[in-house]
């Protein structure tokens, strides 16, 4: 929202947002983008049923004032409200519309769930994009090789294992994920033993998180200890006395019941690790791999005991918000209703708080308050690996470990004229 717009304005409390739109903007079927089109976005989003409510719950209306010209007003104040726009999820699309048409540097031509194809904007307000076509794949690893022996290929790394094409004309960008690697225990569900504090405690500390990245290696790179790395870096992890773990376990009461842990395919080695160390102590996890799509249906996450997933803060203060108030949220999904008000009380407090810093106490109170109960498990922090040909040019990841197409460029073989 905030490059659609060359200013906008905000009332002193921050309950009325008002944003003055670029001229000539286009959608990529050609129509000019007009404040109409942002409110008939929000129309669509403005329902309960929106996976991402949370975004947009606190807009009590919206005025077109005119052509150019839009005002939001808001229930409470809201000094995150331009970084909630910023969210992928409200991006805007032409009125009477519901398909993939936004205003972006690349027209979307095909999606499903493992390949995206992507075409070049002629008509990008910012700038048409240097490449004419991007292709994403999901792709197994057992076809890696085969797709970077295609020299337009850029190889994105996410998954477990370092780099290991092995070809030595191929560049490695490395980049560090803002986030870390946790499981939660589903505190919702009226089931033990997760709900004993002491069996989570136990849980907690029979991790030695050392030796994992000892046992698992790359991408695992620092233990964790909360989601930020810099306070992880801090910290000492030490191996916890075998006794002190028999006794928290016997304090809960613990019989032997399976704990059933989800996750999705590139934490398996991580779930399968955990159920093996937590055997020596005679805890039983059963693991169970799921796809992306279905690990996200509400059956799954509901039976699930725990589920094993990344973090990530890609826009750090936005990333933090949505792990605590998405609908798609694992952790949101599996509080109890107690801590769910605490965080509901503290996002309140941090949305009228117009300094940063303060902010950062409250988060700090929230992810404070998961520790102390145990509500979830932290387990690692990685980083991230990029492959790219040398032809291929401007590639950078940022803290999501994604790549910016708009920058990315190939230089042609000069030594070759005239094709």
């Amino acid at each position: 929202m905030g490059t659609l717009a060359h200013y906008w304005e905000a009332n002193e409390n921050k309950t009325e947002w008002t944003f003055f739109l670029k001229k000539g903007i286009l959608f990529h079927n050609g129509k000019e983008l007009t404040a109409t089109d942002i409110k008939y976005t929000f129309s669509l989003l403005l329902h309960p049923d929106f996976e991402q409510f949370w975004l947009v719950e606190n807009i009590h209306f919206i005025e077109c004032l005119n052509r150019y010209t839009i005002r939001f007003h808001l229930y409470k104040p809201n000094e995150l409200f331009l970084q909630f726009l910023s969210f992928p999820a409200l991006s805007v699309i032409p009125s009477g519309s519901t398909s993939y048409i936004g205003t972006g540097p690349f027209k979307v031509q095909t999606y499903n769930p493992n390949y995206i194809a992507l075409e070049a904007n002629p008509s990008y307000f910012e700038g048409r994009p240097f490449v004419d076509r991007i292709e994403i794949l999901n792709v197994p690893r057992e076809y890696e090789k085969e797709i970077l022996a295609d020299h337009t290929s850029i190889f994105v790394n996410t998954g477990e294992g370092s780099n290991h094409i092995g070809d030595p004309s191929h560049k490695l960008i490395k980049g560090t994920y803002e986030g870390s690697t946790l499981f939660t225990f589903n505190l919702g569900k009226k089931t033990v033993p997760q709900q004993n504090l002491f069996f989570r405690k136990a849980v907690h500390k029979l991790i030695d998180r050392k030796k994992l990245i000892a046992d698992l290696g790359p991408p695992r790179m620092i233990p964790a200890a909360n989601f930020d790395i810099n306070d992880s870096l801090e910290m000492t992890f030490e191996k916890v006395d075998d006794e002190e773990i028999r006794v928290l376990l016997q304090a809960a009461g613990y019989r032997g019941e399976s704990v059933q842990l989800f996750t999705y395919d590139r934490h398996q080695p991580d779930a399968e690790w955990i159920k093996q160390e937590a055997a020596n102590y005679g805890v039983s996890f059963h693991v169970t791999i799921l796809g992306w799509n279905e690990i996200l249906k509400q059956e799954n996450i509901n039976q699930a005991d725990c589920i094993l997933f990344e973090a990530v803060w890609g826009e750090n203060e936005l990333s933090k918000l949505e792990l605590y108030q998405s609908g798609f949220s694992f952790l949101r999904q599996h509080l109890n209703q107690e801590t769910a008000e605490f965080i509901d009380r503290n996002m309140t407090e941090i949305m009228a708080a117009s300094r940063r810093e303060d902010r950062s106490i409250l988060f700090s109170e929230i992810e404070s308050r998961l520790i102390e109960t145990n509500a979830l498990v932290f387990l690692v922090h990685k980083n991230i690996e990029s492959t790219f040909h040398p032809s291929i040019k401007g590639v950078q990841l940022n803290t999501r470990g994604n790549v910016d197409f708009k920058t990315i460029w190939i230089k042609p073989d000069l030594t070759e004229k005239g094709k």
